[in-house]
């Protein structure tokens, strides 16, 4: 579907456009008409034409929507499916994220299995330059643009250096960031541990993902540290002793993606992946209104699949 023809939709379209399972257990919000300040519990997908990215993080932040799908983003009928999914059975974006994003009407295991193109566990902080070399690999089969791989690669960076360097020693109850040195190449997570790096493409779409099994993400403080980016700028906010906590790299990711996507189950796992364009320019996908969806649940165990 083309942006010209999402256009031409109005929420009552959108709605229809759900799936029966979850169609009458979401409700769908015009950001462009009205602000609203959303209830926990409440399944609320917030539905904007051209939303600025600092738009989104404020809204999260402060009044408590953790869904958004744009008109002008690509694929808005499987994303409000993904949003509804997420909404209601959010287990399901932890245990197969990859069909949650890219066939969330048909999100299983079997599906997640076919997506699931690129899969790398690790649990030391040296594993990361043979994972991001393997990936290159993956990538160059999908994308021609060097410049896109080279965006990808950066963004995978990112998700295993938190997954390694903050998941496994953050407060869990305040997700306050440790002060571990990014550059110490014999961090390693806890024994018994692992992360994966995973990946899949479809329908002119790539999905790159990281899931730790740690779970001590706070989504709000996420937030925070990306929006702060955003409002004093890059420069003003970086860190100079090789520690994180900055919120440079994860701003890199949210910036980067077209959608953006946390999943967090505290104690248990933590999920985020971020989808783009492949046959697309590096102008056209700045351009790109993005989507995001985030949201926290409690309960379950760590021995349940990806």
């Amino acid at each position: 579907m083309s942006a010209a023809e999402q256009m031409n939709y109005n929420i009552e379209d959108l709605i229809s456009a759900i799936d029966k399972r979850w169609r009458e257990k979401v409700e769908l919000r015009d950001l462009d008409e009205k602000l609203f300040i959303a209830r926990a519990g409440d399944a609320i997908i917030g539905i904007a034409s051209d939303a600025d990215p600092t738009l989104l993080l404020d809204l999260a932040l402060n009044s408590g929507l953790k869904h958004v799908c744009q008109f002008s983003n690509l694929h808005l009928e499987r994303e409000l499916n993904t949003s509804a999914s997420m909404l209601i059975s959010p287990e399901g974006f932890l245990h197969h994220p990859l069909s949650t994003i890219l066939k969330p009407t048909l999100a299983n295991i079997r599906t997640e299995e076919t997506l699931k193109q690129f899969e790398v566990k690790f649990s030391k902080a040296i594993e990361k330059q043979n994972i991001l070399s393997l990936l290159e690999g993956y990538l160059g089969q999908h994308i021609r643009a060097e410049s896109l791989i080279d965006e990808i690669k950066s963004v995978a960076d990112e998700l295993f250096t938190n997954a390694i360097y903050n998941a496994p020693f953050s407060d869990q109850k305040t997700g306050d960031l440790n002060e571990m040195d990014r550059t110490d190449s014999s961090v390693k997570m806890p024994d018994g541990n692992e992360g994966v790096i995973f990946a899949g493409t479809h329908d002119k779409q790539i999905v790159i993902g990281c899931r730790d099994p740690f779970g001590s993400l706070k989504i709000d403080n996420l937030l925070d540290r990306i929006l702060k980016c955003y409002q004093e700028g890059v420069a003003n906010t970086m860190r100079m002793d090789g520690k994180g906590g900055a919120g440079i790299g994860s701003y890199m990711v949210y910036n980067t993606a077209a959608s953006y996507y946390v999943g967090v189950q505290p104690g248990c796992s933590t999920t985020v992946c971020c989808s783009l364009p492949i046959n697309m320019s590096s102008r056209k996908r700045g351009q790109i209104a993005k989507n995001m969806h985030f949201f926290e649940i409690r309960g379950g165990g760590k021995d349940e699949p990806i």
